[in-house]
Protein backbone atom coordinates (compact mmCIF):
# COMPACT_ATOMS: atom_id res chain seq x y z
CA UNK A 1 0.00 0.00 0.00
CA UNK A 2 1.53 3.10 -0.84
CA UNK A 3 2.63 5.47 2.30
CA UNK A 4 -0.37 7.70 3.49
CA UNK A 5 -2.89 5.09 3.19
CA UNK A 6 -2.68 4.66 7.56
CA UNK A 7 -3.15 8.22 7.92
CA UNK A 8 -6.09 8.04 5.25
CA UNK A 9 -7.71 4.68 6.94
CA UNK A 10 -7.37 7.17 10.41
CA UNK A 11 -9.11 10.60 8.81
CA UNK A 12 -11.82 8.49 7.68
CA UNK A 13 -12.42 6.34 10.88
CA UNK A 14 -12.32 10.26 12.70
CA UNK A 15 -15.23 11.27 10.42
CA UNK A 16 -17.36 8.63 10.47
CA UNK A 17 -17.24 6.90 13.86
CA UNK A 18 -19.12 8.54 16.64
CA UNK A 19 -16.31 8.50 18.50
CA UNK A 20 -14.98 10.97 16.58
CA UNK A 21 -10.94 11.81 17.12
CA UNK A 22 -11.58 9.20 19.86
CA UNK A 23 -10.78 6.21 17.78
CA UNK A 24 -6.80 5.08 17.25
CA UNK A 25 -5.37 3.25 14.70
CA UNK A 26 -2.42 0.50 14.89
CA UNK A 27 -0.48 -0.04 11.94
CA UNK A 28 1.82 -3.35 11.94
CA UNK A 29 2.99 -3.96 8.51
CA UNK A 30 3.00 -7.67 7.70
CA UNK A 31 5.76 -9.43 6.48
CA UNK A 32 5.55 -10.65 2.92
CA UNK A 33 7.86 -13.40 3.33
CA UNK A 34 5.69 -16.65 3.24
CA UNK A 35 6.15 -17.41 6.68
CA UNK A 36 3.25 -15.54 8.11
CA UNK A 37 2.28 -17.84 11.25
CA UNK A 38 6.23 -18.29 11.86
CA UNK A 39 6.87 -14.49 11.65
CA UNK A 40 3.65 -13.79 13.84
CA UNK A 41 4.75 -16.33 16.67
CA UNK A 42 8.63 -15.21 16.93
CA UNK A 43 8.83 -12.21 14.54
CA UNK A 44 12.89 -11.05 13.82
CA UNK A 45 11.14 -7.65 14.46
CA UNK A 46 8.22 -5.67 15.26
CA UNK A 47 7.14 -2.78 13.77
CA UNK A 48 4.51 -0.68 15.29
CA UNK A 49 3.00 2.24 13.50
CA UNK A 50 0.77 4.17 16.17
CA UNK A 51 -1.12 7.55 17.12
CA UNK A 52 -1.53 6.83 20.51
CA UNK A 53 -0.39 5.76 23.54
CA UNK A 54 -3.66 3.55 24.09
CA UNK A 55 -2.82 1.68 20.99
CA UNK A 56 1.06 0.98 21.57
CA UNK A 57 -0.36 -0.48 24.59
CA UNK A 58 -2.91 -2.34 23.17
CA UNK A 59 -0.33 -3.52 20.80
CA UNK A 60 2.21 -4.42 23.31
CA UNK A 61 -0.29 -6.51 25.08
CA UNK A 62 -0.83 -8.41 21.28
CA UNK A 63 2.67 -9.05 21.26
CA UNK A 64 3.36 -9.62 24.87
CA UNK A 65 5.01 -13.55 24.08
CA UNK A 66 7.23 -12.22 21.44
CA UNK A 67 8.35 -9.65 23.11
CA UNK A 68 9.13 -11.47 26.32
CA UNK A 69 11.32 -13.80 24.18
CA UNK A 70 13.27 -10.97 22.82
CA UNK A 71 12.12 -9.96 19.88
CA UNK A 72 12.92 -6.03 19.36
CA UNK A 73 10.22 -3.25 19.26
CA UNK A 74 10.12 -0.77 16.91
CA UNK A 75 7.47 2.12 17.37
CA UNK A 76 7.05 4.97 15.19
CA UNK A 77 4.31 6.72 13.69
CA UNK A 78 2.00 5.67 10.64
CA UNK A 79 3.78 7.17 8.01
CA UNK A 80 6.87 5.95 9.36
CA UNK A 81 5.56 2.51 9.71
CA UNK A 82 4.82 2.64 6.17
CA UNK A 83 7.93 3.03 4.38
CA UNK A 84 9.40 0.14 7.04
CA UNK A 85 7.42 -1.81 5.26
CA UNK A 86 7.82 -0.82 1.81
CA UNK A 87 11.44 -1.00 2.23
CA UNK A 88 10.85 -4.59 3.26
CA UNK A 89 8.98 -5.59 0.63
CA UNK A 90 11.22 -4.02 -2.18
CA UNK A 91 14.30 -6.44 -0.92
CA UNK A 92 12.20 -9.85 -0.65
CA UNK A 93 12.55 -12.65 -2.03
CA UNK A 94 16.08 -12.38 -2.23
CA UNK A 95 17.59 -12.11 -5.43
CA UNK A 96 19.03 -15.81 -5.89
CA UNK A 97 16.17 -18.73 -5.50
CA UNK A 98 18.58 -20.82 -3.98
CA UNK A 99 19.74 -18.52 -1.11
CA UNK A 100 15.95 -19.09 0.40
CA UNK A 101 15.02 -21.05 3.59
CA UNK A 102 12.19 -22.58 1.54
CA UNK A 103 11.83 -26.31 0.40
CA UNK A 104 12.72 -27.02 -3.30
CA UNK A 105 9.40 -27.44 -4.30
CA UNK A 106 8.55 -23.84 -3.66
CA UNK A 107 11.60 -22.67 -5.30
CA UNK A 108 10.41 -22.82 -8.96
CA UNK A 109 7.50 -20.24 -7.22
CA UNK A 110 9.91 -17.44 -6.11
CA UNK A 111 10.19 -14.83 -8.89
CA UNK A 112 13.20 -13.52 -9.66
Amino acid sequence: MPVGTARRVLDSLHAAAPAGSMVDLAWNPSSCGGFAVQDSLAPDRIVLGVTSDGAEARLREIYRAPLEAGSPLLVMDLETAELVKVRRTRSWPPRSPSSTPWPRSARSQVPT
